[in-house]
């Protein structure tokens, strides 16, 4: 039986690392044991872009840049600032 095609959708991560006296430290946070996919596991902060993150008064946060220079950055036409607002939202 063939399995279903699966659509990736937008997502982004962040990998916060600092070194330390006792050596490199990553920052992880645990999921919620609510959800079907990965419960309890520790993750990078990220998930799925959302209408919100495109939003004038998210992308207004992000102060020093524009959408069109994250667009640049990551190799995408518009809507790069959202990618970068994903993650720092969950950290908040």
């Amino acid at each position: 039986m063939q399995q279903p095609t699966v659509q990736p959708r937008p997502a982004a991560t962040v990998i916060l690392a600092r070194d330390s006296a006792h050596g490199v430290e990553v920052f992880l946070m645990k999921r919620t044991t609510e959800v079907v996919f990965a419960k309890g596991m520790h993750v990078f902060p990220g998930g799925g872009l959302d209408l919100t993150d495109y939003a004038d008064a998210m992308t207004a946060r992000c102060a020093g840049t524009d959408d069109a220079y994250a667009s640049s950055a990551l190799g995408v036409t518009q809507g790069g600032l959202a990618y970068w607002v994903t993650p720092s939202a969950e950290l908040a």
